[in-house]
C-alpha cells in the first residue's frame, strides 16, 4: 500500500521560483517590467543595455525618483509596492505597475545589483542580490535615479533557462519592447543598446512622429496619418489620438500595430479584428496597417489586473469604446483618401487580330501556333455587356497538366489577356500570371539574371527601421548571395551599392522593404529564398494598365501553362477567372 505524502507548507524559495514563472518568460520581459517601473518613477531618460539577448546581462538605468535606501530591500519582498495600499485602488490603477511582483520574481532567478539615490538622500546605496537573498549592500555615489543590473538569467531556474531561444531572437524581443514603451512615451529619452553598440535612441521632444521616424523610418513617419485627441462621444473621459497609416502603408503581419490603453502596451484580439475593420477597402485582404494608437479611459472603466503580465484588459464598455475607435479611424481614412468609384470597365481594349470565331478545339494544340493576321477586329468593350456573367471564383482545374493549351484573344482594360480554352473563356490577369512566371523561374535558377548582382553608380541611400537595420545585419549573408550588398550610413540608414540585376530601373528601396518586412530572426534559409524570389517576381513582373503586342501576349500565356502552379500568384491571389463554355452556350440559349 503506497504511503500517502502529507500536505505542507512549500519552501518559500520554491513558491517563490514558480511563482518568478509566472511573471518572467525571458529576458524581454524583465526588461518591460524594469522599464514600467522607471516610467512610474516620472524618468525622463532610460537606457537600456543588454549583452547576448539580454541571456548574459541586462541593464536598465534612469533618472527617476529612485527609492529610498530604508525601503530598497523591502522592495525585493514579494507582494511589496509603493503603488497600491488598500482592494479599492484596485478599481482605480494609475501606474504600469502595481502587483509587487517583479523584482522578487527576478531577483528568484537570477543575479540581481542595484543602485539607487533620491533626491533627498546625500548617498546612493548598492544592493547585490543571489538566489533571492540580499548579500552585500553598500553607501555609493550617484545621481538620482535608479540602476538595475540582471546578470545569469535563470542561473537559479535551470529548467526554464533551456527553452530560451538564440541570441538574435530574445534581442529582437527586446527591441519589441522598448520600441513600444518609446511609442508610448514620446516624451522619455529611451535608448537601447546591444553588446556595446547603440540600437536606437529617441530624443525625447514629445513629438510622436518624430519617433516614428527613428522606430519605423522617413517613408511610414512621412505618410502617417494623425488623430488628434479625439473624445468619444456619450462615454465621459475617454479620448483616442495617435498616428495611423494611409493606405499605402501595410504590413504582413500585426507586429507594427502599436495599441496602448492609458499609456499601457496591451494585446486585445477584438480590437485588433476591430481597428482592421476600419481599414476595409482601404487595404487589401490579409494585410494590416501601420498605427500608433492610444486609447485614454477613465482608470475605473479599464480592468488591467486580468494577467501577471498585464498585456491584457478589460474594458467596462467595451462594444461603445471600440466602435468609437472604428469610426473615428475610418473618419480619418475617408476623408484622406476618399473611396474611389469602381467602374465595370474603365477604358477602350487592346485592338488585336484574331483569326475569325470561337469555335470548340480538338483535344490538344500546336504550341507554336502564331496568330493570324487576318481576320476579325478584336475589341475588349464590345465583348461582354454584363460582367455579372462571369463566374466570380478563380479557375479551379488542376495544376499545370491539366490546363489546357489557351489561344490568345486580345487584351482588356490594359490588365486582362483574354484567351480561348477547349472548356470556354479565360480572363487571365497579367501581373499575376506573370508574377508566377518569375517566381517559378527565380526559385529554380532559370532567368538569366537570377542572382547577377549589378554595381550601381551611385549607391543609394535606403531609410530603415531599427527592426529593419538588424535584419539585415542578421542574413548579411543571404542577401548578398542574393545580389544586395549593404553598407551601414549612420543611425537609420544603409547604403544599397549593388542590386540583383533584375531589379535594375525598378523601385530598389520599395522592393528591400518589401523583402525586409517579410524577415524575421526564425525565418529558416529556404524560406528566405522563396520570399526573395516572390519580391523580385512582384517587382519585375509586367504590371497592369501596360499594353501587350501579339507576341507578348502568346509568350505569357505559354509560359504560364508550364508552370507547376498556374493558378495563383506568389501571393496567392488568383490568375484567372474562367467562363465555361456551358454557361455561354446557356445565356445564349444554346442549351
Amino acid at each position: 500500500m503506497s504511503q500517502v505524502n502529507q500536505i505542507k507548507m512549500m519552501p518559500e524559495d520554491v513558491s517563490a521560483k514558480i511563482a518568478a514563472g509566472e511573471v518572467i518568460e525571458n529576458p524581454a520581459s524583465v526588461i518591460k517590467e524594469l522599464v514600467e517601473n522607471s516610467i512610474d518613477a516620472n524618468s525622463t531618460q532610460i537606457i537600456v543595455e543588454i549583452e547576448d539577448g539580454g541571456i548574459k546581462l541586462m541593464r536598465v538605468s534612469d533618472n527617476g525618483t529612485g527609492v529610498s535606501k530604508d525601503q530598497v530591500g523591502l522592495a525585493f519582498q514579494r507582494f511589496a509596492t509603493s503603488k497600491i495600499i488598500d482592494w479599492e485602488q484596485f478599481d482605480n490603477i494609475e501606474t504600469l505597475g502595481f502587483r509587487g511582483e517583479a523584482l522578487p520574481s527576478i531577483a528568484a532567478v537570477s543575479d540581481v545589483d542595484m543602485m539607487t539615490k533620491t533626491q533627498e538622500d546625500e548617498f546612493g546605496i548598492k544592493f547585490q542580490i543571489k538566489n533571492g537573498i540580499i548579500e552585500n549592500k553598500k553607501n555609493v555615489g550617484l545621481s538620482s535615479g535608479t540602476t538595475i543590473e540582471v546578470g545569469n538569467l535563470f542561473k537559479y531556474l535551470p529548467a526554464r533557462r533551456k527553452f530560451l531561444k538564440g541570441i538574435s531572437t530574445e534581442s529582437s524581443r527586446i527591441s519589441v519592447v522598448l520600441n513600444n514603451y518609446a511609442l508610448a512615451n514620446p516624451s522619455i529619452k529611451f535608448r537601447l543598446i546591444s553588446n556595446g553598440k547603440q540600437v536606437f535612441a529617441t530624443n525625447g521632444s514629445g513629438d510622436l512622429r518624430e519617433v516614428v521616424l527613428t522606430l519605423l523610418g522617413l517613408n511610414v513617419a512621412e505618410s502617417m496619418l494623425e488623430i488628434e485627441t479625439h473624445p468619444i462621444e456619450n462615454i465621459n473621459g475617454v479620448s483616442v489620438s495617435g498616428l495611423i497609416g494611409s493606405g499605402e502603408i501595410h504590413r504582413k503581419t500585426r507586429k507594427n500595430m502599436y495599441v496602448f490603453v492609458n499609456g499601457r502596451w496591451i494585446n486585445n484580439r477584438s480590437l485588433s479584428y476591430t481597428i482592421q475593420q476600419a481599414y476595409r477597402g482601404f487595404l487589401p485582404d490579409g494585410l494590416f496597417p501601420v498605427l500608433v494608437l492610444n486609447i485614454v479611459v477613465p482608470f475605473d472603466k479599464v480592468d488591467v489586473n486580468v494577467h501577471p503580465s498585464k498585456k491584457e484588459v478589460r474594458f467596462m464598455e467595451e462594444k461603445e469604446v471600440f466602435g468609437s475607435v472604428q469610426k473615428i479611424i475610418r473618419n480619418v481614412l475617408v476623408n484622406r483618401n476618399p473611396v474611389p468609384v469602381i467602374n465595370a470597365y474603365r477604358g477602350g481594349g487592346q485592338k488585336l487580330p484574331v483569326s475569325g470565331s470561337i469555335s470548340k478545339y480538338p483535344g490538344s494544340f500546336d504550341k507554336n501556333r502564331v496568330l493570324s493576321s487576318s481576320g476579325t477586329e478584336f475589341n475588349s468593350a464590345n465583348l461582354f455587356g454584363d460582367d455579372s456573367a462571369f463566374e466570380e471564383a478563380a479557375y479551379k482545374g488542376s495544376i499545370r497538366k491539366l490546363l489546357p493549351i489557351l489561344r490568345p484573344i486580345g487584351q482588356m482594360n490594359l490588365t486582362y489577356v483574354i484567351s480561348e480554352g477547349p472548356d470556354g473563356l479565360y480572363l487571365i490577369d497579367q501581373h499575376a500570371a506573370h508574377e508566377r512566371v518569375l517566381y517559378e523561374k527565380v526559385k529554380k535558377g532559370d532567368h538569366e539574371d537570377v542572382k547577377a548582382s549589378q554595381i550601381l553608380i551611385e549607391p543609394i541611400i535606403i531609410d530603415l527601421s531599427t527592426e529593419q537595420s538588424r535584419i539585415i545585419e542578421l542574413f548579411k549573408d543571404e542577401f548578398i548571395d542574393f545580389g544586395f550588398d549593404f553598407e551601414p550610413f549612420g543611425p537609420g540608414k544603409h547604403l544599397l551599392r549593388s542590386i540583383p540585376k533584375m531589379l535594375l530601373n525598378k523601385s530598389n528601396e520599395k522592393a528591400v522593404s518589401e523583402l525586409i518586412n517579410d524577415i524575421d530572426e526564425e525565418t529558416g534559409i529556404g524560406e528566405i529564398k522563396d520570399k526573395f524570389a516572390a519580391t523580385i517576381a512582384c517587382h519585375f513582373s509586367i504590371r497592369a494598365g501596360k499594353a501587350l503586342v501579339e507576341k507578348e501576349i502568346t509568350s505569357l500565356i505559354q509560359d504560364l501553362e508550364e508552370c507547376d502552379n498556374p493558378n495563383m500568384c506568389p501571393h496567392g491571389r488568383p490568375t484567372m477567372l474562367k467562363l465555361s463554355l456551358n454557361r455561354i452556350e446557356s445565356h445564349f440559349g444554346r442549351t
